[in-house]
This record gives C-alpha cells, sequence and structure tokens, in this order.
C-alpha cells in the first residue's frame, strides 16, 4: 500500500512539473505568432476556395461566396 502511494506522488510530481514548464514557454511562442500558439496554422499566401453551394438544414442553398471577407469553418461528415 505505501509503495502504491509514493508512485502515485511521484506520478503527480512528474505531470505537474511537466504542464508548468509548458505553462513557462508557451508565452514566449505566443509572443511571436498568436494563431501558431493558439495551434491555428497559416497557408502559404492568400488561398481562395473554389465556388460551390449547398442547402442549408431549411432547405435554403446557401453560396460560399456569400461569406468572402469572413472566417468560414466547414464541417463535412457522414454517417455510414
Amino acid at each position: 500500500m505505501m509503495e502504491f502511494t509514493l508512485k502515485r506522488i511521484l506520478f503527480t510530481l512528474i505531470v505537474f512539473g511537466t504542464l508548468m514548464l509548458l505553462a513557462f514557454w508557451s508565452p514566449l511562442y505566443a509572443a511571436d505568432d498568436p494563431l501558431a500558439a493558439a495551434g491555428i496554422l497559416k497557408g502559404r499566401g492568400q488561398m481562395i476556395a473554389p465556388s460551390f453551394e449547398l442547402e442549408d438544414l431549411a432547405g435554403k442553398r446557401v453560396k460560399l461566396e456569400d461569406f468572402r471577407g469572413n472566417v468560414v469553418l466547414l464541417d463535412f461528415w457522414a454517417t455510414w
């Protein structure tokens, strides 16, 4: 029982120490590039998606061009 408790304490200290190191280094990267600090990768130059249109849940046709100049998150999925 005593050995299990010591292993648990050691494991907790290692995890906590690792998290503290990451917390210390993350502001160093955030100052250089806030997008990279958030895990967002930049494309090479300006990339424009091809024009397409889809039907929304209400059955209305929506064109990608309607959102030009805005950030758009597309989530395509299937259930097969």
